[in-house]
């Protein structure tokens, strides 16, 4: 149960760092379904008592901007007990990845292989969202004049 702790409650929309790409170029991503975030995470939260110091509103800002496949959709609608969070779950959700990297993916998404060996999926759009900017198009280790060390989403004032 940790480690699933330890999975589900590093995924945070700011982030988006690692090394990899400059535009928006990278593979076919298959993680483009959003789950129900709001009951996701009254779930995780409340339930199960498995986001430590997460609120629900956090949960939801960072859940709503993730990405998932269609099998962790599926896992996710199925979740009736805490103990169905489970490795098949995990591995649904956020499947191993061998390296730290984060990608662009052509359909507007990033995705981020962490440290702690998960990769998770997060749109663009809702990744500005969350901080209240718009998503400018872009993505990648530049911006007009601004650079960085990794790709990310670039967002900007609305």
């Amino acid at each position: 149960m940790r480690k699933l702790l330890a999975a589900l409650a590093v995924l945070a929309p700011a982030a988006c760092t690692s090394t990899v790409e400059n535009k928006a170029s990278g593979p076919t991503n298959t993680a483009t379904q959003s789950i129900d975030a709001e009951k996701f995470c009254d779930f995780f939260v409340t339930e199960c008592s498995l986001g430590g110091t997460l609120t629900i509103p956090e949960c939801v800002s960072s859940y709503r901007a993730s990405r998932f496949t269609p099998a962790c959709v599926d896992e996710v609608a199925g979740l009736a007990t805490c103990a169905d969070l489970d490795e098949a779950f995990l591995e649904a959700c956020f499947p191993k990845c061998p390296r730290l990297a984060t990608t662009c993916n052509a359909d507007g998404t990033v995705s981020d292989c962490r440290d702690n060996g998960r990769l998770y999926t997060l749109d663009c759009a809702g990744v500005c969202a969350t901080r209240a900017q718009a998503w400018t198009g872009e993505c990648g280790t530049s911006y007009g004049e601004q650079t960085a060390e990794s790709p990310k989403c670039w967002c900007a004032e609305p």
